[in-house]
């Protein structure tokens, strides 16, 4: 089934399009619309969405137990897409969740939102 939907993706976004207000990670699968979040206590619910924190640089957020979980399979070297722009992975790290950092990459992408427990952040740098 993965595979299939990693075809889908390719065939819907070749060369790497992807509509400017989604994420998309060709590689995985992952494909969804990106929400403005303004809440900086991690206190409301995003449900199954992908949401854009407000951070100087892009900071992209989607629950474990949606198709954002699939984060977790990006390898350094995979190309994702981010309002418009490409990105290209270059590492992770282990974090407590919604924790305040500096982000050193031009985008990270985070497995959870809340105020406990451990996510995984994924950075990844402009094309």
């Amino acid at each position: 089934m993965a595979e299939l939907v990693i075809a889908l993706m390719l065939a819907l976004f070749p060369g790497g399009t992807c509509p400017p207000t989604h994420f998309c990670a060709p590689t995985t699968g992952i494909y969804g619309e990106i929400t403005p979040y303004y809440d900086r206590t991690g206190q409301t619910e995003i449900g199954p969405g992908i949401v854009g924190l407000r951070t100087e640089k892009p900071w992209l957020v989607g629950h474990a137990y949606t198709q954002f979980w699939a984060i977790v399979m990006l390898r350094p070297g995979d190309v994702v897409y981010a309002n418009g722009v490409g990105y290209v992975v270059r590492g992770r790290h282990l974090q407590q969740a919604f924790t305040r950092v500096e982000a050193t990459a031009d985008l990270s992408l985070q497995t959870s939102l809340g105020t406990g427990g451990w996510v995984i952040v994924i950075h990844a740098d402009r094309e």
